[in-house]
């Protein structure tokens, strides 16, 4: 049984009027937009974008719900090896989703999906796509400031991250 568009935009509707979420809304792209203050980091705010993906063959069909979180930092060009480090052992272990750093323009967010070919994510499900990728960068955000700027190495901001 094939997920329409119509009903995944507005079962993520439902959940971020639910919040009581002020977001925007773009029609022509599918994507809602988001703005998050952090509070366990020195990250002072992530973007989210939760955008719902058509079929190719068939736009009335939905494939999947992405969600992104900006993180608001890039990675320069001195820090970029260093970084991706931090992240991919960041990644390492984690069941839902990962943290991307885009190799051209320095960008780092964390991505997650979910599919919806044969049946709508649930409400707990759509929570999780707009929250993780929240609590992630809160997690993960002093460390990734500290390796970005050259006060930690990957490995030693994992270890406190992590505890060991």
């Amino acid at each position: 049984m094939a997920v329409f568009m119509t009903e995944a935009l507005k079962a993520i509707q439902e959940v971020l009027d639910n919040q009581g979420l002020n977001y925007q809304f773009d029609e022509d792209k599918n994507v809602f937009s988001l703005s998050f203050s952090l509070k366990k980091t020195k990250l002072r705010s992530v973007q989210i974008l939760m955008r719902v993906v058509a079929s190719k063959k068939n736009p009335d069909e939905c494939l999947r719900i992405n969600s992104h979180a900006f993180v608001g930092i890039t990675a320069d060009e001195e820090s970029m090896n260093e970084v991706a480090e931090f992240l991919h052992r960041a990644n390492y272990g984690l069941i839902f989703g990962c943290f991307e750093l885009d190799y051209d323009d320095g960008d780092i967010r964390y991505r997650m999906a979910c599919n919806c070919v044969d049946s709508l994510p649930g409400y707990d499900a759509l929570e999780d796509l707009l929250y993780l990728p929240i609590s992630m960068v809160e997690r993960y955000g002093n460390g990734l400031l500290a390796v970005s700027m050259g006060v930690l190495s990957a490995e030693e901001a994992i270890k406190r991250i992590e505890g060991e």
